[in-house]
């Protein structure tokens, strides 16, 4: 499922769930919120959620907390 994930989804993901908001993740990448929005939503529609939130349930059946 997580393997489907271009490094920029896994990054904005992973930002995600560790709490920070999209200003942070735009400035650590360097994009636009509409390339930021972008991602955001290839990434729901990939692992097939609505929200954002539920990318946390992903990421602890994936095992990707560490």
């Amino acid at each position: 499922m997580l393997e489907n994930l271009t490094d920029d989804e896994k990054t904005v993901m992973t930002m995600l769930i560790q709490g920070h908001n999209c200003n942070i993740i735009m400035e650590w990448l360097g994009i636009d919120y509409s390339c930021y929005n972008s991602i955001r939503k290839k990434i729901l529609k990939k692992l097939a959620v609505n929200r954002t939130t539920q990318l946390l349930k992903i990421a602890i059946e994936n095992d990707c907390l560490g």
